[in-house]
Order: C-alpha cells, then sequence, then structure tokens
C-alpha cells in the first residue's frame, strides 16, 4: 500500500517538477507572443520505437556477476514504443541570421511503453512498464529552405508516474524520477523525423510492500549474494533509451 509518507515525497517531487517547468514554460509563453519572423510548423506529435540503451535497468551494475546482463538478454525479448506531444517556440529577440533560430521544445506529455517476453514460453519472468512524464528544454534550428529544416536539442524530462508489472502479480509504481532528451529532428514540410537518447531514472516500490524497491537490478543481485559487503542497493532504477520517431508538424 502507498503510505502517507509517500504520497508526502510525490508532492514534495511534483512541487519542484512543477516550478522548474512552469518557469521554463512561462519563458516559452514569452517566445510564442512574439510575431514569428519565419514560416515553420510548430505544433508536433510523433511516435515510435525504443530500443533500450546500455545498463537498462542496471543490469550492468552488477560485481559479482559481470554476465548478469548478458544472460538475461540472451533469455528475453524486449520491445518499445514511445509518444510525444509538444510544440517549438522561438526566441525572435535572438537575432542569429535568417536561418538559425533558438527557442524552447516542450513535450506537454512524453510517453514510453516496454514489454518484455521470455523467449522461452515455459519461462516465467513476462512484465511490462509504462513510464509517463513532460519534458522541456533548449532547441536549435537550421532552416535550409522553407520546408526543410533541422533541430538540435536537450530537455529535461521528470517523470510523474512509473509502472512495472509483472504476470506473476508483482506490481511496482514510482511517483518520482528523473530523465534527460538529447536528440535530432528532420522537418520536411509536415512530417518530422526524429532520433533520441533518453537516460535517467525512476524509484518505484511494490504496490503490496511499501519498503519494498524495484531498485538497481545489479545492485540487488550483489545484495542478495553477500549482503555485508554489498550494503544498500540503489532505490533508482536506470531506464536509458533510444528513441526513433515519425511524426507530424502542425
Amino acid at each position: 500500500m502507498i503510505s502517507f509518507v509517500d504520497i508526502t515525497n510525490f508532492k514534495n517531487h511534483s512541487m519542484r517538477k512543477i516550478a522548474l517547468l512552469t518557469l521554463l514554460l512561462a519563458v516559452a509563453c514569452i517566445a510564442s507572443a512574439q510575431e514569428q519572423s519565419f514560416d515553420m510548423k510548430k505544433f508536433y506529435l510523433k511516435g515510435g520505437y525504443t530500443l533500450k540503451g546500455k545498463n537498462y535497468l542496471g543490469l550492468n551494475d552488477s560485481k559479482t556477476d559481470p554476465n548478469l546482463a548478458k544472460e538475461y538478454w540472451k533469455d528475453n525479448t524486449l520491445t518499445g514504443y514511445n509518444l510525444d506531444l509538444g510544440s517549438l517556440f522561438y526566441i525572435n529577440m535572438l537575432n542569429l541570421g535568417e536561418k538559425l533560430h533558438v527557442g524552447i521544445d516542450v513535450n506537454y506529455l512524453t510517453v514510453n511503453y516496454m514489454t518484455n517476453t521470455p523467449k522461452d514460453d515455459e519461462q516465467e519472468g513476462k512484465w511490462w512498464g509504462l513510464y509517463a512524464g513532460s519534458a522541456v528544454g533548449p532547441v536549435i534550428t537550421y532552416n535550409v529552405t522553407k520546408s526543410i529544416a533541422f533541430d538540435a536539442y536537450f530537455k529535461v524530462n521528470p517523470t510523474w508516474i512509473s509502472t512495472l508489472n509483472f504476470d506473476e502479480d508483482d506490481g511496482f509504481l514510482g511517483l518520482s524520477g528523473m530523465k534527460y532528451k538529447v536528440g535530432i529532428n528532420a522537418h520536411l514540410d509536415f512530417l518530422l523525423l526524429s532520433a533520441e537518447f533518453n537516460p535517467g531514472w525512476v524509484i518505484m516500490k511494490n504496490v503490496d510492500y511499501s519498503n519494498e524497491y524495484f531498485g538497481n537490478v545489479g545492485e540487488n543481485s550483489d545484495y542478495y549474494e553477500n549482503s555485508s559487503q554489498y550494503e544498500n542497493p540503489s532505490k533508482k532504477t536506470p531506464l536509458p533509451v533510444f528513441n526513433f520517431n515519425i511524426g507530424f508538424c502542425f
């Protein structure tokens, strides 16, 4: 069960995230209030395929079993998808010429869904995870023509909620986490192509046992092997991924 302390911590984390996003959105609103100096569609919806990054779930952090990640992914298949809804706001007071523009890239909603399936149908360990948040940060756009442009961006990506659920009825829920997005976009008129690296972490608790964290799988493995030598495994679960998207600008 989620305790009162958990709810209080969630509120504290949320207030800090909301304060950060409010500040950056204020900058975006100021930028959007200006007359745009070039013609480009700025509201977008994109989605696509997600690949795990190195050390997903912390499997590479084990000191007692360096082959833990290799053995796990040899027996399991991870499939992922993602969806982003956002806008680009440009700051025209930063005059860098006709082709180069600086602004704020805002994801109102960013969602990542992952599902793991054992390659052996008789083997246990099937699970799925869902992670949802928002993201905001600077973007630099270079316009080749009025309908062709390229972006480079960096965004802070706080997660509002994360969950990981096993078929064996174990479930974990997270109300705090921080990720980041570093990527590039290609605008071809209304079509948007995107590739990004999305590292970071979340903290998830067992929904039935509030003192049990999902944590770092590699460090948990070391702790179970020798709890006296490897104490206090991290509560944070690493979730680095690569996102490849196609979408539309309006």
